[in-house]
Parts: structure tokens; sequence; C-alpha cells
């Protein structure tokens, strides 16, 4: 089964998508922080993973979700090699 993280600070959003994914036949997990998700991939794979661009409800730019995409990227890669 097909696993996707979903990581949203928005609980609501996150209950969402795992039903809507879940219905589809999809197994996902949710996260409310990156080094959440960053600490689940030294040990697990994931095959996508739906990112939220804007951890703080003051914030539009989307930079804090671009800056963790490398983050994200080396600890799954680091589980590839393994």
């Amino acid at each position: 089964m097909k696993q996707i993280l979903i990581v949203d600070d928005s609980l609501d959003i996150q209950a969402s998508l795992k039903f809507l994914l879940e219905d589809e036949g999809f197994e996902s997990r949710g996260f409310t922080q990156i080094s959440a998700v960053c600490e689940f991939l030294k040990s697990n794979s994931a095959d996508l993973v739906l990112l939220d661009m804007n951890f703080n409800s003051d914030t539009t730019s989307g930079n804090e979700g671009l800056e963790a995409i490398p983050a994200i990227r080396r600890f799954a890669l680091i589980c590839q090699l393994l």
C-alpha cells in the first residue's frame, strides 16, 4: 500500500485529507511539525509527502514549506539507501 505523509499544522485539514486518501486505498499519516516528519523518515519510507507551505497563521510567503523540502529529501534519500 502506498504511504502518503500529510504535513499540515491544521488537524482538520489532515483529517480531511486522510479521509479522502484512505477512501481511495492509500495509507496516510499526519504530522504538524517538519521535525517529526524527518524523525519518521529516519526509519520509514513514504511514497508522497503533501506539504503545507505555511505553518504560521500570519505567513503567506510559502518559505516555510520551501525551506523544509531539502530536509525531507535528505531523510527520504537516506531511507532509500538502507
